[in-house]
């Protein structure tokens, strides 16, 4: 059998910032091969580069350096609109502080990526509903995300980010506000997303259970990816 071809990979893409006089490098020849339905958690100290690499992997931001391929794609080489239209589409992203739209309820945050690509029919709107009771927020459709809790928030911006059923889903610490029951809840809905649908999900986090339930560990130190426990 011919094995799989990357969702998305990195090669020796490069990143950095001005600071001061100077360009302070973030990147620095970093590579990375995912494959649909791998599970891989990334580790690394605060300001390693976790997540610029996110960023870049989503196309929000682009290398100086090197390519960042999505389904066989560079993203460099499309335009803004056509990259936007991509995550929109195929890609699903929990940011570590949530961007809930504050004057939409709950449920119209939930269902935003499906209103966005037309598909709000009565399927998407079934399945925001059972994606809201499966993280334990069934009640609270109708709230405001002004009237949630911090993990409250972190699970509707999951919700958010699962309900397109994404080929690639970017979670930046998805677990980091939550309790140890929440946490078990959203651990299982990212695991089950990459097992039903072969969605490639990648996974920044410093909780152990989660880095312990990925198909892979990498640790991003000195700008580059590095296999934790032999993993490889």
């Amino acid at each position: 059998m011919t094995a799989p071809s990357p969702l998305l990979q990195l090669r020796k893409v490069c990143r950095g910032y001005a600071e001061g006089h100077g360009q302070r490098p973030v990147l620095a020849g970093a590579e990375l091969a995912l494959l649909p339905g791998e599970v891989v958690a990334l580790l690394g100290a605060s300001g390693s580069g976790k997540s610029t690499l996110l960023n870049l992997a989503a196309g929000i931001d682009l290398p100086d350096a090197g390519e960042v391929c999505f389904d066989g794609r560079d993203l460099a080489r499309l335009s803004e609109t056509a990259r936007t239209r991509l995550r929109r589409r195929q890609v699903g992203i929990v940011f570590q502080f949530f961007n809930l739209v504050p004057t939409l309820t709950v449920a119209e945050n939930a269902r935003l990526p499906l209103e966005l690509n037309g598909l709000a029919d009565a399927a998407g709107l079934a399945r925001v509903a059972s994606l809201l009771d499966a993280v334990g927020l069934a009640d609270a459709a109708r709230r405001w995300p002004g009237e949630l809790s911090g993990g409250e928030q972190q699970r509707v911006a999951l919700v958010r980010a699962l309900v397109h059923r994404p080929k690639l889903l970017l979670a930046d610490e998805p677990t980091g506000a939550l309790d140890a029951e929440n946490g078990a809840r959203v651990l299982d809905l990212l695991l089950r997303l990459a097992r039903e649908h072969a969605a490639t999900v990648l996974i920044v986090t410093h909780a152990a259970e989660v880095a312990a339930a990925a198909d892979r560990r990498l640790r991003l130190a000195d700008g580059r990816l590095h296999a934790v426990d032999g993993a490889a």
